[in-house]
């Protein structure tokens, strides 16, 4: 599985090169819908530019409308279209951008200019300096100081960048770690964190196996009953016989069938 996620979240990051000194440059950028009906007030933003060794890259993040300062949202959603200009800004720096939207959609180009002192913050707050690039992904993807401190509080100091990048990308939260964590889950690495997510198993479904008496799992365990198609109701036919099956022995009875 660890395997599994590290290509995963390594496709999804575009792959920052580890000690890259120079910031990217020669930015672009496009605006999309997300493809989620629900999130109507969300769009893919995609970044494509040019790594300090002279090669193209891109990175992209789902990120709220508010986030994208100054962006005339009536405009965007147009049929006519026309100019704009809006700002991505949080503690990594700031992403200055102009173009042209309409229908939904967007096209144009960037300026990014890095806060000088987000790395020596970072470092403060007990965790890796990220290199130049890894500190232009992480305004990308909304991995500010915030974000840090709410994770080394619940005991995830000296993670690196890449790690709180890819809390990012998979929609892993500290909330989600809170309510794990009341649930009586354990396991709870980073890697099994972000497996929950990509794995697709909602906290519904952690909150229906404590409902039926499986406290004290793994975070593995979650996802391995989850992918095997164990649900509630198939728990609750497996134990009639009065007895609660462990979690390997459902998985074993799920396997049979």
């Amino acid at each position: 599985m660890t395997r599994h996620i590290a290509a995963l979240a390594a496709l999804s990051l575009a792959a920052a090169e580890p000690g890259a000194a120079q910031a990217p440059s020669d930015y672009t950028w496009t605006i999309a819908p997300t493809g989620r009906p629900a999130a109507t007030d969300t769009r893919q933003i995609t970044i494509r530019y040019r790594k300090a060794d002279g090669k193209r890259s891109s990175t992209g993040s789902a990120r709220p409308l508010h986030d994208l300062q100054g962006l005339d949202q009536a405009l965007l959603a147009s049929a006519e279209g026309g100019p704009v200009s809006f700002r991505l800004a949080s503690d990594p720096g700031t992403l200055e951008c102009t173009g042209v939207v309409g229908h939904g959609t967007g096209t144009g180009t960037c300026a990014y200019s890095a806060n000088a002192g987000f790395a020596d913050a970072l470092a403060r707050e007990g965790f890796a300096r990220p290199t130049a690039e890894e500190q232009f992904q992480m305004l990308v993807h909304g991995a500010d100081l915030t974000l840090a401190r709410d994770f080394r509080a619940l005991g995830y100091a000296g993670l690196s960048p890449e790690h709180l990048i890819s809390f990012r990308i998979f929609y892993v939260t500290p909330d989600d770690v809170r309510e794990l964590r009341r649930l009586g889950y354990t396991g709870m690495s980073v890697d099994q964190l972000v497996a929950r997510r990509i794995f697709g198993v909602p906290m519904a479904y952690a909150r229906a196996l404590g409902g039926l008496g499986y406290t004290g799992l793994s975070i593995r365990q979650l996802v391995d009953l989850r992918r095997a198609g164990v649900t509630p109701e198939f728990i609750q036919h497996a134990n009639q016989g009065g007895r609660r099956l462990s979690a390997d022995e459902l998985l074993h009875l799920r396997g049979r069938r």
